[in-house]
């Protein structure tokens, strides 16, 4: 699982080479998810914040129909990244308002909260499971800065 993480440090010239276009972001919420998602699914403070649950948490960007990426996790399985539209509907849906909110928010610059309240996000669906990754990704971003 954590050599999934050393793969991505590759990406790191990429990710810090910021390019405002929907590539960039998807490359970018790749790398991004996937390392949360492996976090979700080795890391105790993660696995205490997760718990049970599951579902799908599917990330777009406006103007575009389908989802970026999706975080998915069925009962009994493990969190993984999809791109394209998932098989089921989305627990919880997160809309970037542009490429630009959306690759700030993947590098940290931008407060989660504040984003939603400016406009900045559209947030819709199950909000605790969407707090939970948000967590997660926030671990993964403070103890892997290179990456996100």
């Amino acid at each position: 699982s954590f050599k999934k993480i050393l793969i991505l440090k590759k990406f790191e010239n990429y990710i810090y080479n910021i390019k405002t276009n929907p590539n960039y972001l998807s490359v970018l919420m790749s790398v991004c998810l996937e390392s949360t998602a492996v976090y979700m699914n080795k890391h105790p403070k993660c696995l205490a914040t997760i718990g049970n649950d599951s579902g799908i948490v599917s990330f777009y960007l406006q103007g575009i129909d389908g989802p970026l990426i999706s975080l998915i996790k069925s009962q009994g399985h493990k969190w993984c990244t999809k791109t394209g539209n998932p098989e089921k509907e989305s627990s919880v849906r997160l809309t970037f308002k542009n490429i630009d909110v959306g690759i700030q928010s993947c590098l940290g610059r931008i407060n989660p909260i504040a984003a939603t309240n400016l406009g900045g996000y559209e947030v819709s669906g199950y909000l605790p499971l969407m707090d939970k990754v948000g967590y997660c990704a926030r671990l993964v971003g403070n103890e892997l800065p290179m990456l996100i």
